[in-house]
This record gives C-alpha cells, structure tokens and sequence, in this order.
C-alpha cells in the first residue's frame, strides 16, 4: 500500500533534475508537476503498485529504487530511476495487462488525467514526448525481434 511522502518539494525536484525523464524540464516547470505531495508515493520492497486488469488512468514515474514489471509470474522487465511504465492504459483507457511490483523501498511520481488537464501545454507536450519516444523505442525492439526470428 503506498503513502504520500513528506520530503519537500525541493528535494524532490533535486531529485527530478537528475533523471533523464525531465531533462528538458525547467525548474519552474518541475514546480508546476509537483502541484501537490499526494502525487509522490512511496512503496516498499514487494508492494503492488499496479495489478494485471486494473482499469486506472494514470502513469507512474520512477524517481528512485527500482520496480518489476511481472506477468504471468514472469519478469518482463526491471524498470530503474527515471523510467516510467503504466502508460498504454493511460493512454488506451484500457486494464493494466502486467503487475508492477517494488523491487525495493521506491518514490513514484504518479501522474493522472487531472493532473496532465492542468498542466500549461509546453509540459504535456514534453511528457507526451517522453511516452511516444518510448512508444517507437519499443516497436523498434519488436521489429529487431521479429526480423531475427525469420
């Protein structure tokens, strides 16, 4: 079960400032994401952060600690500081098709629908791009698999 966490904002923007997510962000921007406390969550080693058929609408930032992405009790993959996962269903509005469990103690930065409604439009956009950079680095690893498979 995560909890909001009490370190303030500063230092979570020192800690934001050294991600590659938010390279192009500005300080003033990073205020603005951080509009308020309730959307840093910590989660300690094992905690559910998403479960498989879940149909939340929000995105999950991994400011530190790791997370694993599981599925049918298989490791997909081991998301580090500064990656993000849980947007396809942000952005197809469709359940969660993997579990996302703590790898150990993690500071999630979670970001919703409300959340990216009240940004000023330079931020969506730059986390839009963050997602479809992401987006075309996947398909691109799928068609390198495909492509050696024939």
């Amino acid at each position: 079960m995560p909890r909001t966490i009490n370190l303030n904002r500063e230092k979570i923007i020192d800690i934001m400032t050294r991600l590659d997510f938010f390279e192009n962000f500005s300080k003033i921007e990073l205020q603005r994401v951080l509009v308020n406390n309730s959307q840093v969550l910590v989660y300690e080693k094992g905690d559910f952060i998403l479960r498989k058929g879940e149909e939340s609408r929000d995105f999950f930032i991994l400011l530190s600690g790791s997370v694993l992405i599981v599925t049918d009790y298989k490791i997909i993959t081991k998301m580090e500081a500064g990656m993000f996962f849980g947007e396809m269903s942000f952005i197809t509005q469709e359940p969660r098709t993997a579990n996302a469990l703590a790898n150990d103690a993690c500071i999630i930065l979670r970001i919703d629908d409300t959340l990216m409604e009240n940004l000023h439009i330079t931020i969506r956009e730059k986390i839009k791009d963050k997602i479809i950079e992401k987006l075309i680095r996947n398909l691109k690893e799928m068609n390198e698999k495909l492509d050696s498979v024939k």
